[in-house]
């Protein structure tokens, strides 16, 4: 049974050093079978010679993992601590399950060597597959820990808001008829396997995504700052309107002068200190 999932993040790995967030997945597997469909024991399998290490909210799985043989540390992956340390950071299936995804990925560029890049892996929320699935059981048909859904056009806009570039993006199947029970599934997964060639790739039920830090001069590029007007605008409206707290009302002011500043814009106020 072809992983594609797994397979895409394994291709896409540069570097001796590699984070992978949400190591432990869903559970800790057992049988040869779940450790091929493992990322965590995959990575390291196939980059024997790197220094990979996983990081999990999970303690308990962390301590398993670490008595097993792994490098794995208990962390959160919004909150990370470690300094230009990683070639490549991975988020497996992880996006999200997260309350601040932003967090984490402007966390992940910052953990980033020079030259380093994250590959993400999340379902791709326009997938035939989720479709039905939500034909099928409504509300109820998705895993209960997922907090959002990420389509090409979010996930871009995501990584642009956090100074983050798509350098690729690439849609594949994450299916285990192979080993899951239930027996609606696996019909589904292989009927689907057999004749998902008709269908362009973008209907596939994963995205995966690499992606860097923008350059300096990427980052004033014209898509990136119509953005940024856009809130900055939608900041002082809200403020002007009494709408915002004390506090936010003076950031979007600030903002606002400081937007005009870089646009050269002749209604701009004066900063303190600056000269009329």
């Amino acid at each position: 049974m072809r992983r594609d999932r797994i397979e895409a993040i394994l291709a896409a790995v540069e570097g001796r050093d590699i984070l992978n967030l949400g190591c432990v997945g869903h559970t800790i597997p057992f049988t040869e079978k779940e450790k091929e469909r493992w990322l965590h024991y995959r990575l390291c399998a196939s980059f024997p010679d790197a220094n990979v290490v996983g990081l999990d909210l999970d303690q308990p799985n962390v301590k398993c993992m670490r008595q097993m043989g792994f490098n794995a540390e208990i962390g959160d992956a919004q909150d990370l601590a470690y300094v230009s340390k990683f070639d490549t950071v991975i988020l497996g299936e992880l996006i999200e399950h997260l309350q601040n995804p932003g967090a984490c990925l402007v966390g992940c560029a910052k953990v980033l060597k020079p030259g380093g890049r994250i590959v993400i892996s999340t379902p791709n929320a326009f997938s035939v597959m989720l479709g039905l699935m939500y034909l099928k059981d409504f509300d109820k048909a998705f895993n209960s820990e997922h907090v959002v859904w990420f389509c090409p056009q979010t996930l871009r806009a995501l990584l642009e808001r956090c100074g983050l570039r798509l350098k690729q993006l690439s849609f594949v199947d994450d299916l285990a008829p192979d080993i899951d029970p239930v027996l609606l599934y696996r019909v589904f997964a292989y009927s689907w396997l057999s004749i998902r060639w008709l269908l362009p790739e973008r209907y596939r039920n994963t995205m995966v995504a690499v992606c860097e830090p923008m350059l300096s001069d990427q980052i004033g590029s014209p898509a990136v700052s119509t953005v940024s007007t856009t809130r900055l605008t939608e900041s002082c409206e809200l403020a002007e309107q009494g709408a915002l707290p004390s506090s936010d009302v003076v950031i979007a002011r600030r903002s606002r002068s400081c937007a005009r500043k870089d646009t050269g814009d002749p209604r701009r106020t004066p900063s303190d200190g600056e000269r009329p």
